[in-house]
C-alpha cells in the first residue's frame, strides 16, 4: 500500500478495537501530586486508638532473629546506582553519584529524619492480631515485630530485608485526607500501622466524615469480616512477579448502617464503665443513631473473599466501627467527643510473611520511618520528600504518573526499577519555570534499556555514539525547551535485534520530507517515533526511522483536530491502531499527528485531555485491563495526549 505524509495542513476521542467508549467519568485529584507530598492541613485534634491486647502463643517469643543477606535499599546503593546509570537529568547525575557514596558509606538508617524504634517495650501484649485467612481456611497471626523477633536488634535485622516488590499506593484518592498517627502513637505507645483522616475543615454539621477507601495495589481479597475490637476489616494480598507477597489490611470500615449497628450491639462490655467496650456498647444503643456517624446502608464493603481487585479500586468507606475504632473518641456515656466525626478514620496496616512462622505475618511500616508522625526533628518523616530509615513500600508516585516534578522522578527512580519495572513511555514538559514529567513504568519490558532526559543536543549526540557502539538504538524521542529557550532531548533506548535505523533530532520541514522520500519511499524504512516541536515559532522535527521488514503504516502530522479525527476514523475502519500521537504548539496554534500500524489487540487514544480527565480515564481503562503505551504532556501541564493498549 502507499505511505502517506501530509505536510502543512484539536480532541481525538478514539474508539477501542472491540470496545466502547467510557461514559461519564468521575473527576479525581492528581494522584501524582497527592503521593509525592500529602497535603496536611491544620488539625483540630488527634485520632486515637487503643490496639487490642491479646494473649500470644506461648512459643512465640523466639530467640534473636539471625541477620539475613541485606539487599540494597531502593533509596540506597542498588536503587541509586540504577538511577545514576540509567537516567540523566541536567546536572543531577553528579548529585546522584554523591548520594550513592554517602548512603553506602553511612549504611541503612543513617541520615534518616528521625531516630528508629521498631518494637514496643517487652511487656506489651498489644497490636498483634489473630485474623482469618480465607485461602487457608484458618486463623493466622499478624505480629508486631517484638512478638515476631523478640528484641529491637532482631527486628531491625529483619526490617532491612523488606524492600518494595510490588507498587503500593495510598489507600485513598481524597486530597483532604492525610495521616494523623504513624508507626507509634504520638504518645510513644505502639501502633503498627498508619491512621488516615479527613482534614478538620471537612468536619461540620451535616458533613459525612467518611471517605472512600481504595485498594493500595492489585491483588486478591483474603478476608472480609467483623472483628469484636476493630470492627469491619478487609485484608488484601498483593503478589509481585517474583512471587513475593505483601498484605494490606483496612480496619474500622463501614459495612452498612443496619449491619454495623447490629454487630455493635453484641459488644461484650465488661465491668469497667470507662473501657472502650462499655462506651461503644452505649454508643450503639443510643436513640436515633446518626447515619452521618454510622454510615448509610449504601456504604457497604464492595468486595468479598476471593475477589480480584485492581490498584486504586474502591473497596469500602472509612468508619469508626469496633471499640478500637470509635472507643477513644467516646465519652463515658457513649456520646461522641466530636459529634461531627465520632473518630471516623482508616487504620491501614501492611504486613509481610513471617520468616520464623510460615503462614503468619509481620507488621511493617509502609513508609520505612518506624517512629511517630509528630517527631522531634520538626519535619514530617511520613512525607515522601523526607529520607526514611528503611525502605518505603508506599509508592512515591503511581507507576503511571503525570504532572510530576522532574526532580522527584530522579529522586525516586529506583522505587520502580528496583522491582524490575522499566520505562514504557516518558514525556517532559514545562509549566512556567517548572519542569514536569508524565510517563509509565511497567513489567514485561526488556531489562536492556536506557533512559536519558533533558540532554543538550551535544549530550544527545555523545550518548547516541556511545550506545550505538553497545548495540542500542532509541525507540522514543521528545524535545522540551529549557528556560533559555534551548532544546533538551529525552530518549528511551532499547537493545537492537538486527534492524537498521536512523535518528535525527532537528529537521526542518524540507529535511523531514527529504528523509521521508529517501528512507520510507525508496528504502523500505518505517517511522517508529516522530516528535514535532517549536522554537521561535518555527516547526522542527525529531524522528526515528527503522528498517525491520514492517512497511504497512501511516504517518501524518500538522493536522487540525478535525483532520486528525478524520484520519483516525478512516484508519480505524481499515484495522489500524494509533501507536504514536504528537501534539505540537507552533505559532500559537496546535497541530496534531500520529503513526498508525496494524497490530493485534484493543487500544484507546485521546488527546487534549485535562489533567482531571486524564486521571479519570486512566482509572477506567486500568479497571478494564489496559496499560498506558504512550503519553505526552503539553499546554503547561494542563493537557495530555495518551494511548492505552490491551
Amino acid at each position: 500500500m502507499s505511505l502517506n505524509l501530509l505536510l502543512p495542513l484539536p480532541l481525538i476521542l478514539a474508539a477501542a478495537v472491540g470496545s466502547s467508549l467510557p461514559g461519564h467519568l468521575e473527576k479525581k485529584p492528581n494522584l501524582t501530586q497527592l503521593h509525592l507530598k500529602p497535603v496536611v492541613p491544620p488539625r483540630s485534634g488527634k485520632i486515637r486508638e487503643t490496639p487490642a491486647r491479646v494473649v500470644l502463643p506461648a512459643t512465640h517469643r523466639p530467640a534473636a532473629f539471625a541477620a539475613q543477606t541485606k539487599p540494597g535499599l531502593w533509596n540506597a546503593a542498588a536503587g541509586r546506582t540504577a538511577a545514576s546509570s540509567h537516567l540523566h537529568l541536567g546536572q543531577l547525575d553528579g548529585a546522584l553519584a554523591s548520594s550513592v557514596a554517602r548512603v553506602t558509606k553511612q549504611g541503612p538508617g543513617a541520615g534518616a529524619c528521625e531516630a528508629v524504634k521498631i518494637t514496643e517495650n517487652p511487656d506489651c501484649g498489644c497490636a498483634s492480631y489473630p485474623m482469618p485467612d480465607g485461602p487457608l481456611n484458618k486463623t493466622v497471626w499478624y505480629y508486631q515485630p517484638l512478638h515476631a523477633f523478640g528484641d529491637e536488634q532482631s527486628a531491625r535485622n529483619f526490617a532491612i530485608t523488606v524492600t518494595p516488590k510490588v507498587p503500593l499506593l495510598y489507600p485513598f484518592h481524597d486530597s483532604t485526607v492525610h495521616p494523623v498517627q504513624g508507626w507509634f502513637y504520638d504518645n510513644g505507645t505502639f501502633h503498627g500501622a498508619v491512621d488516615y483522616v479527613k482534614s478538620s475543615d471537612q468536619y461540620g454539621p451535616g458533613k459525612d466524615p467518611s471517605f472512600p477507601v481504595h485498594a493500595s495495589g492489585d491483588g486478591v481479597v483474603i478476608a472480609v469480616f467483623w472483628d469484636s475490637w476493630s470492627g469491619n476489616i478487609v485484608i488484601l494480598e498483593h503478589t509481585a512477579p517474583d512471587g513475593s507477597k505483601v498484605r494490606t489490611s483496612y480496619f474500622h470500615l463501614r459495612n452498612g448502617f443496619d449491619h454495623d449497628l447490629a454487630h455493635a450491639k453484641t459488644t461484650v462490655a465488661g465491668t469497667d464503665p470507662t473501657a472502650n467496650t462499655a462506651k461503644y456498647l452505649k454508643y450503639a444503643n443510643r436513640p436515633n443513631p446518626s447515619t452521618l456517624l454510622w454510615g448509610t446502608n449504601a456504604q457497604k464493603i464492595l468486595v468479598k473473599q476471593g475477589d480480584k481487585v485492581l490498584r486504586g479500586q474502591q473497596i469500602a468507606w472509612s468508619g469508626d466501627t469496633g471499640p478500637g475504632g470509635a472507643g477513644n473518641g467516646l465519652n463515658v456515656d457513649g456520646t461522641p467527643g466530636d459529634p461531627n466525626t465520632a473518630n471516623n478514620h482508616l487504620h491501614a496496616m501492611v504486613a509481610v510473611p513471617d520468616p520464623k512462622s510460615p503462614g503468619d505475618w509481620v507488621q511493617v511500616d509502609a513508609f520505612g520511618v518506624y517512629n511517630t508522625l509528630d517527631n522531634t526533628s520538626g519535619t514530617n518523616c511520613y512525607d515522601l520528600d523526607e529520607k526514611p530509615a528503611y525502605a518505603r513500600l508506599i509508592a512515591p508516585f503511581p507507576p503511571s504518573f503525570h504532572n510530576l516534578p522532574a526532580d522527584a522522578l530522579i529522586k525516586y527512580w529506583g522505587y520502580y526499577t528496583g522491582m524490575g519495572m522499566a520505562p514504557q513511555t516518558f514525556s517532559f514538559y514545562r509549566a512556567g519555570a517548572q519542569l514536569l514529567a508524565a510517563g509509565a513504568f511497567q513489567w514485561g519490558i526488556s531489562t536492556d534499556w536506557y533512559a536519558y532526559a533533558y540532554m543538550t543536543m551535544a549530550d544527545a549526540q555523545t550518548k547516541f555514539d556511545a550506545f550505538f557502539k553497545q548495540g542500542y538504538r532509541p525507540r522514543e524521542v521528545s524535545i522540551v525547551m529549557d528556560d533559555s529557550n534551548q532544546p533538551r532531548v529525552n530518549q528511551i533506548w532499547k537493545k537492537m535485534a538486527g534492524e537498521s535505523f536512523y535518528e535525527w533530532l532537528d529537521m526542518s520541514d524540507d529535511v523531514w520530507l527529504a528523509k521521508w522520500n529517501d528512507l520510507v519511499k525508496q528504502k523500505g524504512f518505517r517511522v517508529e517515533d516522530h516528535f514535532e516541536w517549536s522554537n521561535d515559532g518555527k516547526r522542527h522535527h525529531a524522528g526515528i526511522f527503522v528498517k525491520d521488514g514492517v512497511t504497512d503504516f501511516y504517518e501524518w502530522h500538522d493536522l487540525s483536530l478535525a483532520g486528525f479525527q478524520s484520519k483516525f476514523d478512516q484508519y480505524f475502519r481499515q484495522g489500524y491502531q494509533l501507536v504514536e500521537t504528537n501534539t505540537a504548539e507552533i505559532g500559537g496554534q496546535r497541530s496534531y499527528g500520529g503513526i498508525w500500524r496494524k497490530r493485534p489487540g484493543a487500544f484507546m487514544a485521546y488527546v487534549d485531555m485535562s489533567a482531571d480527565d486524564y486521571q479519570s480515564i486512566f482509572f477506567t481503562l486500568h479497571q478494564q485491563g489496559y496499560q498506558l503505551s504512550k503519553i505526552q504532556g503539553y499546554g503547561g501541564g494542563n493537557l495530555f495526549g495518551a494511548i492505552w493498549t490491551k
